[in-house]
């Protein structure tokens, strides 16, 4: 098989480092800021790998998985299964039962890849979390175009500021995820809109056992 050997993960790391360039100026802050921003990444992330790896398929929203990289011809399982999810870096701060929606979401994702029919023990199983990230105040007067601003405010008042935040939504995360495997932890600059900066956290979980592991320490990259 084409993909025999290939590191999946280096590749959607190296993918993600870069993936800023492929949005114009700003044009990821307008998008993060006024609505989740899931589906923009996820779509230039599926045309950088249908760049990367030409000889395999690369398909979105295949039975219902986010992003899936197939065999030349197609047909074959997958090799590449990949589920994405948006919130905001806030959506992981404040009290236990609110902050575990997102990663207990996360976990049934996987586990929707791992049930997948005909599954080859060789596909590699990810789960990208995306948070927006503003690094600034939201002017109040935004509110009927920034989305979910005052959960925003109310979380920088909690802990000071937007690097608390921020900080606090990795170690919520690891805390919750690691044992599911590596967790590698980035950030992409997104550029300003309507005069508030942001940035765009990531955590790419996997690649994941195919099986449903028991609780263990984080595993931290």
């Amino acid at each position: 098989m084409a993909s025999a050997g290939l590191d999946f993960g280096s590749v959607l790391r190296a993918e993600l480092a870069r993936i800023e360039r492929l949005f114009a100026a700003d044009e990821l802050a307008f998008l993060a800021l006024t609505s989740k921003i899931e589906l923009p990444i996820r779509d230039r992330l599926a045309y950088a790998l249908f760049r990367r790896v030409p000889e395999l398929r690369v398909t979105r929203e295949w039975r219902r998985v986010d992003l899936a990289v197939l065999s030349p011809d197609g047909k074959s399982p997958p090799v590449l299964l990949l589920e994405a999810k948006a919130l905001y870096t806030f959506d992981l701060v404040g009290e236990d039962a609110w902050v575990r929606r997102y990663p207990e979401m996360v976990q049934r994702d996987l586990e929707k890849l791992r049930l997948t029919k005909d599954l080859p023990s060789e596909a590699q199983l990810f789960s990208l979390i995306l948070a927006t990230h503003p690094t600034a105040s939201i002017n109040p007067g935004l509110q009927q175009v920034a989305k979910y601003s005052p959960g925003v405010s109310k979380a920088v008042a909690a802990l000071g500021d937007a690097d608390a935040v921020a900080h606090e939504a990795d170690r919520t995360l690891r805390s919750h995820l690691g044992h599911l495997g590596a967790i590698h932890h980035g950030e992409i600059n997104a550029g300003e809109a309507y005069g508030v900066p942001l940035a765009i956290h990531y955590w790419l979980v996997g690649p994941v056992d195919h099986s449903s592991p028991a609780r263990s320490e984080p595993v931290v990259e």
